[in-house]
């Protein structure tokens, strides 16, 4: 049994019934030993912070009684701390990006942590790395500072929290709001040294969720097998990365050590063409003979076997070399048209 007259302050009356008193649910006891906490670290108290020990003092004002202690008194108790108004650092949720992290900061609210792991857990069947977790060192959420988080970020926080946007991170959207309308198809760009899919709709935003976006060409591949344009603010002049952006392209026979390099960097294994184009180009398939498999078909659906994975199709640029009974998958990466600009000798 306690006596109200124990307490010369709120500070004794909370570190007597968090050490062995109330019997609190883990919430309330949580808020509590983390005022605890504050109170030595910071020593202040916010007015919120007061606000809410003054509704579970209370709250538990039967037990309380129970223990001989009289919660309208401890009401009466003064803080030997200041106690200063709470600013929206304390009541409101903050975006920031730094050193290409995400970071988001909000005060304890159980119906958005509920609301958010319940999403993260129908989209994930496994944490995918990068994703927002909570960071206990740092007290708050932090992952990558990629366009699928921000976006969740974007759209879950405010349906709880007033949100603050740091300078960088509300540009994001901005931009992104601002092109939404003006971009009709799915574009893989670069802005502020990040990577976005601007103009995506559900459906890819899906499933690239586990792509890393960065500027690495197999990244490049990846999205563009989703029939994503990858633009130039990625590639720039890099002649390597726009080929591996790009599901159609055109190469020279004299280039033929560059095709190699490229194939060789992008784990292509394996080459499609049908016999015509074989017949066409016997010694520029001499060379590739030497590091890859060719596949060839008749111009038939009747001899078309699945290709091997991480196929791309050659095809030469002439009329009637056109017919392609593939389409780009994960099976066929590509597809290539082939030139020959050597000059005829007369």
């Amino acid at each position: 049994m306690y006596n109200t007259m124990m307490f010369k302050n709120r500070e004794e009356f909370l570190q007597t019934v968090i050490t062995n008193s109330l019997r609190l649910n883990k919430y309330d006891y949580r808020f509590l030993n983390n005022l605890l906490l504050l109170l030595a670290k910071n020593n202040y108290i916010t007015t919120n912070q007061n606000q809410l020990f003054e509704k579970l003092v209370m709250k538990y004002k039967k037990q309380l009684k129970g223990l001989g202690v009289s919660a309208e008194a401890i009401i009466n108790l003064d803080w030997t701390v200041e106690q200063i108004d709470s600013d929206k650092e304390h009541t409101e949720a903050f975006v920031s990006i730094e050193n290409n992290e995400l970071k988001l900061r909000l005060p304890f609210n159980k119906k958005f942590i509920d609301t958010w792991h319940n999403h993260i857990e129908k989209t994930y069947t496994t944490r995918p790395h990068g994703i927002l977790v909570w960071s206990k060192a740092q007290k708050m959420y932090v992952g990558k500072a990629t366009a699928y988080n921000l976006l969740l970020v974007n759209k879950i926080v405010p349906m709880f929290y007033n949100t603050n946007y740091c300078v960088k991170s509300q540009s994001l959207i901005d931009l992104r709001n601002s092109l939404i309308d003006t971009i009709t198809d799915p574009t893989y760009k670069k802005i502020n040294n990040s990577y976005y899919i601007i103009g995506a709709n559900k459906h890819i935003i899906e499933a690239t969720k586990d792509i890393d976006f960065n500027d690495d060409p197999n990244t490049l591949l990846k999205l563009s097998l989703y029939g994503i344009t990858i633009d130039e603010s990625v590639t720039g002049n890099n002649k390597f990365k726009k080929f591996a952006g790009q599901v159609n392209s055109s190469f020279d026979v004299s280039e033929t050590s560059t095709l190699i390099t490229y194939f060789k960097a992008l784990n292509i294994s394996n080459i499609i063409c049908n016999m015509r184009f074989t017949s066409l180009n016997k010694m520029f398939l001499e060379k590739l003979t030497e590091h890859f498999t060719i596949d060839s078909y008749q111009v038939s659906t009747a001899n078309i076997t699945k290709p091997t994975k991480h196929s791309v199709l050659l095809k030469a640029n002439i009329k009637g070399s056109d017919y392609l009974p593939f389409v780009v998958s994960e099976e066929i990466l590509k597809c290539i048209t082939i030139t020959n600009s050597t000059p005829v000798k007369l």
